[in-house]
């Protein structure tokens, strides 16, 4: 009896097994679910029906990714336009639904990209489909230079630190702006704070969880103003808490002058 239910036991772990490691190679490597593909530089394009205009938002987003400490000129990028897809349906009940997310080198489009517009658009929210590329990209190659096992759905550094960081990348356009003001930046987090906003829009229409940009926020206080790598960040034990404490000491000392 003991023999039986422990061959049981042994087998229904192999079947278990088994199954996370099919639904593992699915989400990783979904290529050849999609008809369609398109190489363009560093990047290969999966999609159900044929694109065109992808140029320009890919340039654009490159551009922005270069200026990234964690680029690498040798790396490539799968993308999958998944929008309306059987890849997407299984995804979404595995990881949750997103508009887009990476997954070691894969971005993952989720909603209906517009690339002559310039444009990712959901049912409720909209993005920016250039800075969202990037803003992904930077999430490979968060895996890329750290490891999987320190990058993934399960175990990462904390939100300000992963998603910060890859939105302030992605926003380095208009932070680089020379009508851009950083103090202005800082005030406009410190009113959403006061409000206890847990979403707010970069453009009518355009929303983002707060922590989005209230890590870009202090990433770039740290990068821009006190000189820190990424690699430095991230190796600061520094919480939130106190980061967030320094600047609004530092937006305090630039009001008052």
């Amino acid at each position: 009896m003991k023999k039986h239910l422990k061959r049981i036991l042994i087998g229904a772990s192999m079947s278990l097994m088994a199954v996370f490691g099919f639904l593992i190679i699915f989400v990783l490597y979904p290529n050849n679910l999609f008809a369609k593909r398109t190489n363009y530089k560093g990047f290969k394009i999966y999609a159900t029906t044929a694109i065109g205009n992808y140029e320009k938002i890919l340039d654009e987003a490159e551009m922005l990714v270069k200026r990234s400490e964690l680029y690498d000129s040798n790396y490539t990028y799968d993308i999958f336009l998944t929008n309306e897809t059987f890849y997407k349906d299984i995804t979404f009940r595995l990881l949750g639904p997103a508009m887009a997310r990476s997954i070691d080198n894969n971005v993952i489009l989720n909603v209906k990209v517009d690339f002559k517009n310039d444009l990712l658009a959901g049912a409720k929210n909209k993005r920016d489909l250039s800075k969202t590329i990037a803003h992904e990209m930077v999430h490979c190659l968060q895996v890329n230079k750290y490891g999987l096992l320190k990058f993934n759905p399960l175990v990462h550094p904390p939100l300000w630190k992963l998603e910060g960081y890859a939105e302030y990348i992605a926003c380095l356009e208009e932070i680089s702006s020379s009508a851009y003001s950083f103090t202005e930046t800082v005030r406009t987090l410190k009113d959403y704070q006061q409000k206890r906003l847990e979403w707010v829009e970069s453009k009518p229409g355009h929303s983002d969880p707060i922590i989005y940009f209230k890590g870009r926020v202090m990433m770039e206080y740290l990068i821009n103003k006190k000189g820190m790598s990424y690699d430095q960040i991230l190796s600061d034990t520094i919480k939130e808490d106190a980061v967030y404490k320094e600047l609004g000491d530092w937006y305090a000392s630039q009001v008052k002058n």
